[in-house]
């Protein structure tokens, strides 16, 4: 089956805005944290024998479809809990690597940043909401216990709680960061994926 990559145009402005003006190495530390977590869900996809049939880069990460109408629930849970456990992984990883530093010059400063930015990225994806990971795994381990009803019903919620606190978070960031762009243009993605997505069905 041939596999089809879609860029989303939210994906391109924030990369454009990324390359353009922050002029930084640590926006391209942050696209290897998220690169790395999908690399973890496209390695477990393939260790259970499951072929990605599209994957779609957006502003909040990459949406992979699979050539499988459905997966079964392990499946599931296996392939979500794969990106953000990548994230983690990376943690022990670079203190090992400040470890090794005798002193916090220039490289330990970036090893400690994608370190945080590896964690940041995989708390965030185990938040349960319905289009993130911990959402995708919080619905298939109720769906084996409760059955997909209930599964839907209690997404719903979780859902609707954190992405209202997740956005407010995002916003206070913003005026707390005197009006960085950054923050608001991550707010404002936010919001249009949690609108698009979250509650669909």
């Amino acid at each position: 089956m041939r596999r089809q990559i879609r860029i989303d145009p939210a994906f391109a402005i924030a990369l454009i805005y990324l390359l353009l003006f922050e002029h930084s190495v640590w926006g391209l530390l942050s696209l290897l944290a998220a690169a790395l977590h999908e690399i973890g869900h496209l390695s477990a996809a393939c260790l259970l024998h499951i072929r990605p049939a599209q994957i779609t880069v957006g502003a909040l990460g990459a949406r992979i479809g699979f050539s499988q109408r459905l997966l079964s629930y392990r499946d599931e849970f296996l392939i979500a809990a794969a990106g953000p456990a990548v994230n983690l992984i990376c943690l022990p990883l670079c203190l090992f690597g400040l470890r090794r530093l005798s002193s916090l010059d220039g490289a330990g400063e970036r090893l400690l940043f994608f370190a945080a930015a590896s964690l940041v990225l995989a708390l965030l994806n185990l938040l349960p909401l319905r289009s993130f990971d911990g959402g995708r795994m919080l619905r298939a381990l109720c769906a084996v216990l409760l059955g997909d009803r209930a599964a839907d019903r209690i997404l719903h919620v979780t859902t609707a709680i954190c992405g209202i606190l997740l956005w407010c978070c995002a916003v206070s960031l913003w005026f707390s960061a005197s009006g960085n762009l950054s923050f608001l243009l991550f707010a404002a993605v936010l919001l249009i994926r949690m609108v698009t997505n979250s509650f669909s069905r």
